[in-house]
């Protein structure tokens, strides 16, 4: 196994590194080939980020049979505090970024079941509908436009409208949405907070300001629809959404 003509060992493989991430996919495929190769799941200390608790480490779980394992049981193998991160959220970060992704059972259970509910028949009949529509008015806008970019223009306006509609975001907020989730999902890409793969300390308190700006922007974003809707329910006149639906 070689990435270009040198051998790739175990020592090579550093998977809490941002360095790592930015290798060739190539590399980065090997790497996870001899990683499945192993008898039992590598072991990785943690790197220590700039204003961020240092954990205990983490077995790497790249096989399907021990990922699965893993999601039946959440007794020994917890979601929470922060799964979708190698380190743990601060308290400041973590109460604007703790998804359904980070909970466990019974309350990750309790909130599927209620989003589950909003895909009724009648409801993915009407969504279709609409998909149908805003692609059509996407490629109108497209062709009235000309050259543009098409991440911004094209691939990303389907996923966002949809997702803003079941949660029956206001239009005049979708921009905000689409722009303060790009920042949250990308907030290792230089391109969204100029974070690079050294990490420099000023690098991580600006990204980590914006963080928390962005964040505190879409958590009053939802505080304030969730009141609207409970306003909505008191007049017996709630929007048919799916912030309707958890609130």
């Amino acid at each position: 196994m070689t990435v270009g003509t040198s051998p790739l060992a175990l020592d090579d493989i550093n998977l809490p590194e941002m360095a790592f991430w930015e290798k060739p996919p190539a590399h980065r495929q090997q790497a996870f080939a001899l990683l499945r190769a192993q008898p039992h799941p590598v072991f990785f200390d943690e790197q220590k980020l700039p204003f961020m608790r240092k954990g205990n480490g983490f077995y790497a779980l790249v096989k399907h049979a021990d990922v699965t394992e893993a999601s039946r049981n959440p007794a020994a193998f917890s979601s929470e505090p922060c799964t979708t991160l190698i380190p743990d959220m601060l308290p400041f970060i973590a109460r604007y970024f703790g998804s359904i992704i980070n909970m466990d059972d019974p309350r990750h259970g309790r909130i599927r079941r209620i989003v589950s509910r909003a895909f009724t028949p009648r409801v993915l009949a009407k969504m279709e509908s609409d998909l149908q529509a805003a692609a059509r008015q996407i490629v109108d806008d497209l062709i009235a436009k000309g050259p543009c970019d098409f991440v911004t223009n094209v691939a990303s306006r389907l996923p966002v409208q949809v997702i803003c509609d079941m949660m029956g975001v206001p239009a005049d907020q979708r921009e905000m949405v689409f722009h303060h989730t790009n920042l949250t999902l990308g907030w290792s890409d230089p391109e969204y907070t100029g974070l690079t793969a050294d990490l420099k300390r000023w690098q991580m308190a600006r990204t980590l300001a914006k963080l928390v700006q962005v964040g505190h922007g879409l958590h009053r974003m939802a505080m304030r629809m969730g009141r609207d809707r409970r306003r909505a329910a008191t007049a017996g006149d709630p929007p048919a959404d799916l912030t309707t639906a958890l609130v």
